[in-house]
């Protein structure tokens, strides 16, 4: 009875250490490292059942979406939810458990997730978003949205093993004031190209089938990348302006114009690691692009002082020596851009898979 006595005491002690110190919490996905895992998301909350595929109202998903306090979303039914317009996560601490619909789960489609708070983990959804005549404008048409504001922030966000198809402008975008993003095990896949995409000055219809937009922040803008397929995107695979970008152990296979693109925006700082992917050509490539490409001149110029860090990249159709991978905008070569010896970024606990 002693000895149990003291273990319990001992692991009182250990839990009450873990509690006062954050950066022991547990993952919001256990074992799973990234920025903005420590987030608790919904856990200890209230579990809204969804019963429904209505777009609002009782037993909806939305009902879940728009209660307060850390909540959890559970399902028990499966099907298509169709919107008309992008809904809104507004109140943080939440968790949507796509994972417990039967099969063969949930699919929204016709308009966007837009994450407009902090601590959100959202699990095991399909987007198939379309380009009906009726939703959100054709020239703001993605499939996920974080934009945050200087009144909310988007913190602490997970988003894991869903999938993204058919939008019409950006697959996904991360813009505003954010921190603490990670995007892990999902699919970005076959936005439709030759669309209703509207032109800038709206008179005609242009091609537009473009992948991810990782916008920069003037503090945080931290996001993690890892262990997603990017799959017949013409370009953005993604387009990081990120303050401090980790890109590891994704595949991208079939663009038709560029890779990864990293950039800069307002003269903020950049650093970069991009470490075991996978860049693999399909029938749609027909250009001679490297698969990443670093702006050296124009707008989007990466600053000096920008940091990229590669490793064990893969271009078995190009050859995977630094030259192979890397392609550079502009014929100045930024001093001391580009570095194989020290990750400036790094998540811990992040295993490289072979290649």
């Amino acid at each position: 009875m002693r000895v149990v006595s003291f273990c319990n005491r001992i692991a009182l002690v250990t839990i009450a250490a873990l509690l006062a110190n954050p950066a022991h919490a547990v993952p919001v996905i256990p074992g799973a490292a990234g920025y903005g895992m420590d987030t608790p998301a919904g856990r200890g909350g209230a579990v809204y059942k969804v019963t429904n595929l209505n777009a609002s109202g009782t037993g909806s998903l939305k009902a879940c979406i728009d209660g307060t306090g850390a909540r959890t979303c559970v399902f028990d039914i499966s099907g298509v939810i169709r919107l008309t317009a992008d809904m809104t996560i507004r109140n943080g601490k939440l968790t949507i458990a796509g994972q417990t619909a039967p099969s063969p789960g949930i699919m929204i489609r016709g308009a966007a997730f837009k994450v407009h708070t902090s601590d959100v983990l959202i699990q095991h959804l399909r987007f198939r978003i379309g380009d009906d005549a009726v939703g959100p404008a054709p020239g703001n048409r993605d499939a996920i949205k974080l934009e945050g504001s200087d009144a909310n922030p988007v913190q602490n966000v997970v988003i894991d093993h869903c999938s993204f198809s058919w939008s019409i402008d950006e697959i996904a975008s991360v813009w505003g004031p954010h921190d603490n993003i990670t995007f892990s095990n999902n699919i970005f896949a076959e936005p439709l190209h030759d669309s209703i995409h509207p032109t800038d000055d709206g008179t005609m219809l242009e091609k537009h089938g473009f992948g991810v937009l990782l916008g920069s922040a003037e503090t945080g803008g931290r996001v993690t990348m890892t262990g997603n397929l990017f799959a017949h995107i013409v370009e953005r695979n993604p387009l990081a302006r990120s303050r401090e970008l980790v890109f590891v152990n994704n595949l991208v296979y079939d663009r038709s114009n560029m890779d990864l693109d990293l950039a800069s925006q307002d003269g903020l700082l950049t650093s970069s690691s991009i470490v075991g992917n996978h860049f693999k050509k399909g029938p749609s490539y027909t250009r001679t692009n490297k698969p990443i490409h670093a702006y050296t001149s124009g707008a989007n110029t990466l600053y000096a002082g920008a940091h990229v860090y590669l490793e064990s990249n893969l271009a078995p159709d190009t050859g995977s020596t630094l030259s192979a991978i890397l392609g550079l905008s502009g014929g100045d070569v930024i001093a001391g851009l580009i570095s194989t010896t020290v990750k400036p970024v790094w998540n811990t606990g992040l295993v490289v898979r072979s290649t």
